[in-house]
């Protein structure tokens, strides 16, 4: 004859105890566990991979980008005529010294950016700034865009 397994106790929130099945248990805990980890995967994927902002005006591309804490050597930028890349890295340390012990924490990230732009650009004209945490990118549009027709054989 099988074992039937009986619900589990488990607290019903109002200070009584409601019967419930194991494998609703271990469901109701994966949901909460799932939604736990989502959360600070989700800060830490937008802490390191800032937002790329990009206006268009008929002579340039204006890509801005929010770093505040960075350091403008710690930045770089490569470009192609259709695409850009954003590279960066921070680091801090903090030192502590308390009842005559001392410790040392060190803190570092980086990141890369890249993406297609939506028009051609001349990369030797391009200019960057860092000022106040923010990274802008000026981007001179190609004047104009070669195009080549190939003949079908």
């Amino acid at each position: 004859m099988a074992h039937k397994q009986q619900p589990a106790p488990r607290d019903s929130g109002e200070g009584g105890l409601s019967l419930t099945h194991p494998v609703d248990s271990l469901r109701d805990l994966v949901g909460r566990m799932e939604g736990f980890l989502e959360k600070p995967l989700e800060m830490l994927g937008s802490a390191l991979e800032p937002r790329l902002d990009i206006e268009q005006t008929p002579k340039e591309l204006v890509v801005s980008i929010r770093l505040p804490g960075y350091e403008k050597e710690d930045l770089a930028v490569d470009l192609t005529e259709s695409s850009i890349t954003v590279r960066g890295r921070r680091g801090s340390t903090r030192k502590t010294r308390r009842h005559g012990a001392s410790a040392e924490e060190t803190e570092e990230g980086w990141f890369t950016r890249s993406m297609t732009l939506p028009a051609a650009i001349r990369p030797s004209d391009a200019k960057a700034s860092y000022k106040d945490g923010r990274l802008e990118i000026r981007l001179p549009r190609e004047k104009e865009t070669k195009v080549r027709r190939l003949g079908v054989e």
